[in-house]
């Protein structure tokens, strides 16, 4: 069984207080939070201009949780902002999808908000919109999607903001998760869309 976890971990840290291993007993644990490694922060940050303003939502919710699962062993893949922050998807393409399929209008309806401020904040020339959950999907569902990734401990920190994000660290006696660092985004791309118009088995 596999785990895929795509908000804060508030449930998934009260598991571990019951069970210090729960992580273990799944083949998989997908979770969509983080920033990747620490000692890519620069790097990252000169790809991606707006990712620590962005910052690490799920992790900021509460950051207490973030760093018992961060802490705790198990087959743990943290699929960050610095990964899932580069897939921006062209809204026009959504729209259109939208006059076909019953999944894609549904997206499109709930997404309307959501995508004027992804346009906005990433300083869009065209409409666009991110897919953050969708992409650790993909992982989850297609471990070929993953080009590159990196073993590294998990820590939380607070910025000058005051905001929490989980940044990976190289630490010796501590438990390592693996740690995004590239992906087949094409290939992703191409899974989403063939989701939205209904083109793959459910």
């Amino acid at each position: 069984m596999d785990l895929l976890c795509l908000g804060p971990l508030s449930n998934v840290a009260a598991a571990l207080e019951q069970d210090s291993l729960v992580l273990t007993r799944y083949r998989t644990v997908t979770i969509m939070g983080g920033m990747g490694p620490a000692a890519r922060q620069d790097t990252n940050a000169a790809v991606q201009p707006l990712l620590l303003v962005k910052g690490d939502t799920n992790t900021n919710h509460d950051p207490v949780a973030t760093a018992a699962v961060a802490a705790a062993r198990g087959p743990v893949t943290w699929v960050g902002m610095n990964a899932t922050g580069r897939l921006h998807m062209p809204w026009a393409d959504l729209d259109a999808q939208a006059a076909h399929s019953g999944v894609a209008a549904f997206v499109r309806d709930i997404t309307a908000d959501y995508h004027l401020y992804c346009t906005t904040t990433y300083q869009a020339d065209t409409p666009i919109y991110t897919c953050h959950d969708s992409v650790a999907a993909g992982v989850m569902l297609d471990p070929a999607v993953v080009r590159s990734a990196v073993e590294l401990t998990g820590r939380v920190h607070r910025g000058d903001d005051g905001r929490a994000g989980l940044w990976g660290h190289r630490a010796f006696h501590a438990p390592t998760h693996r740690f995004i660092t590239d992906l087949d985004y094409s290939t992703i791309r191409q899974r989403i869309t063939e989701t939205f118009s209904g083109a793959v088995p459910h």
